[in-house]
């Protein structure tokens, strides 16, 4: 899963408005177990799709990555 630390990591720092590392790794580290496990939860039962989640994750993970790039591009 390519962009998943990415993802998780960026979001731990939009959400939890603190430098403490103690903090961060906490929060990254609820925020990777309820995403994977949600997502697997939502693509196998709610969706019934028969792709892995490993996709759907590197796709939106890449759109969410060009997205920094660009957010980050125009206030440079």
């Amino acid at each position: 899963i390519t962009f998943f630390g990415l993802i998780v990591a960026n979001l731990a720092y939009q959400f939890l408005t603190t430098y403490k590392h103690s903090i961060l790794i906490l929060g990254a580290s609820l925020m990777s177990i309820i995403a994977l496990v949600g997502g697997q939860f939502l693509v196998e039962h709610i969706f019934e799709l028969r792709t892995t989640l490993s996709v759907i994750i590197n796709f939106i993970g890449g759109i969410y990555f060009i997205f920094l790039l660009l957010k980050e591009s125009r206030s440079a």
